[in-house]
C-alpha cells in the first residue's frame, strides 16, 4: 500500500514538473511576436515630460550625460510594446568620444489615481565600428537577464549594480582600451541614417532578430511582418525565466559583473 502511495507521489511530482518545464514556453511559442517595425512616436522631452517617478529619472540621466558630454538627440514612445504599459527611450550622442547612449524606461499609469508604477529602466553606452570583426560594443546597467543569445560581432557588458553613468561611461572606455577593437569608430545614426533615429531603431530592431534567426531562437513570418519563437526559442527564453534557473543566473551575472568592474580598476 504504501508502495503505491509513493508511485502516485513521484507520478504527481512529475506531472507538475512537465507542466513547470512545458506549458509557459507552450504559450511563449504561440502567443509571442516581436514586431518587424514597430511604432515609434518622436515627442519633446520638455513639452511632454513623463509623470512622476519616470519624469524624475529621465531628468536625472539626462543631466548626467549632459555632463558627460553627450547632446541628447530624439527621445521616442513605443506606444505598442506592452499592453497598458508605456516604453521610452531617449538617445544621446558623444561628437567627441563617438559613442552614442540610450535611456529607456517602461512604466505604467494607475487607471484610477494615475500614479506611476516604475517597470524597469536602464541606460547603455554604445560604440560602433566600420571594417572591422568586432561591429559593436555595449555597456549597460540593465537590472534584468537577456531573452537572447549574444552573437558574433557584438559585444554586451552588463554591470547592474551602477547607477553612475559617469562609472559606467569610465568602464565603457576602459573596455574599449582593453578589448581594442580594429576599424573607424564612427555614429551611424549620422552616418547612415542622417539623424533619423526612428530608422535607425527599426533597422536596430530587424537586426537584432535577423541574427537571432542564425541562433534558431526566432523565424521570420512574412505574412504579418513578425518575428516569432522557434520551438528552441520558446524552450530556452521561457527556461531562463523560471525558478531556480533565472536566480541562479542572475546571481552569476551581478557576481560576474563586480569582478569586472575590480579587473578594469
Amino acid at each position: 500500500m504504501s508502495g503505491d502511495f509513493d508511485l502516485l507521489l513521484l507520478k504527481c511530482a512529475l506531472t507538475v514538473l512537465v507542466l513547470y518545464l512545458f506549458v509557459p514556453p507552450t504559450l511563449i511559442y504561440f502567443l509571442q511576436r516581436f514586431r518587424a517595425n514597430p511604432t515609434l512616436i518622436p515627442f519633446d522631452l520638455e513639452q511632454q515630460t513623463p509623470p512622476g517617478e519616470a519624469g524624475r529619472y529621465f531628468m536625472e540621466v539626462d543631466q548626467q550625460f549632459a555632463a558627460l558630454g553627450f547632446d541628447r538627440r530624439a527621445a521616442l514612445t513605443l506606444p505598442d510594446a506592452v499592453p497598458n504599459v508605456k516604453a521610452l527611450l531617449v538617445f544621446y550622442a558623444n561628437r567627441r568620444s563617438k559613442d552614442v547612449a540610450l535611456t529607456a524606461i517602461m512604466y505604467g499609469l494607475n487607471p484610477v489615481d494615475q500614479t506611476v508604477a516604475m517597470k524597469s529602466s536602464y541606460v547603455e553606452i554604445l560604440a560602433r565600428f566600420q571594417d572591422g570583426e568586432l561591429e559593436a560594443l555595449h555597456t549597460n546597467n540593465v537590472r534584468m537577464l537577456g531573452s537572447f543569445p549574444t552573437t558574433p560581432g557584438s559585444r554586451t557588458y552588463r554591470f547592474p549594480h551602477l547607477e553612475d553613468l559617469s562609472r559606467l561611461f569610465e568602464l565603457h572606455q576602459k573596455l574599449l582600451e582593453r578589448d581594442r577593437p580594429v576599424g573607424r569608430k564612427y555614429i551611424r545614426t549620422d552616418e547612415e541614417f542622417d539623424g533619423d533615429c526612428v530608422a535607425y531603431m527599426h533597422t536596430v530592431f530587424r537586426e537584432t532578430y535577423d541574427r537571432q534567426i542564425g541562433t534558431g531562437y526566432l523565424y521570420f513570418q512574412p505574412s504579418q511582418q513578425v518575428y516569432r519563437p522557434t520551438i528552441k526559442g520558446a524552450l530556452f527564453m521561457t527556461w531562463r525565466e523560471l525558478f531556480p534557473i533565472k536566480q541562479i543566473l542572475w546571481e552569476g551575472a551581478k557576481a560576474q559583473a563586480k569582478r569586472l568592474e575590480q579587473e578594469l580598476s
